[in-house]
């Protein structure tokens, strides 16, 4: 017992690694998403939404995943929720609403293990 609180540590700080990570990796990526995809300010704001909606969604069923699975399996479900999302992005194609769909599911990721 006396290492698992370093071992819980270190795998919150992984988890939170990989979500960083990807979505440094990705928002770098957004202007040329815009440019590629033609989007107005206002259409990209819209499809960037998606994010946020996809975090909420997730956190209604987070407890429950949790509970269920435990922190550990569903912080790796989140990241790699995450991570495939943000890896289907170019899969979207040029319609924006693909796009903010795209995005919402990568924005269930990191809500997936939030009761971590």
């Amino acid at each position: 017992m006396p290492g698992e609180p370093r071992r819980a540590r270190g795998g919150v700080c992984i988890a939170f690694g990989v979500c960083g990570a990807a979505f440094a990796t990705w928002a770098a990526r957004v202007p040329a998403a815009q440019h590629r995809l033609g989007l107005t300010p206002g259409q990209l704001a819209i499809a960037l939404f998606g994010l946020a909606a996809g975090s909420v969604i997730a956190l209604a069923g987070s407890g429950a995943l949790i509970t269920r699975a435990g922190s550990r399996a569903g912080a790796a479900a989140g990241s790699a929720v995450l991570c495939l999302g943000l890896a289907l992005v170019p899969a979207a194609g040029p319609r924006p609403g693909r796009y903010g769909a795209v995005l919402t599911g990568a924005g269930t990721g990191p809500s997936s293990g939030s009761a971590v």
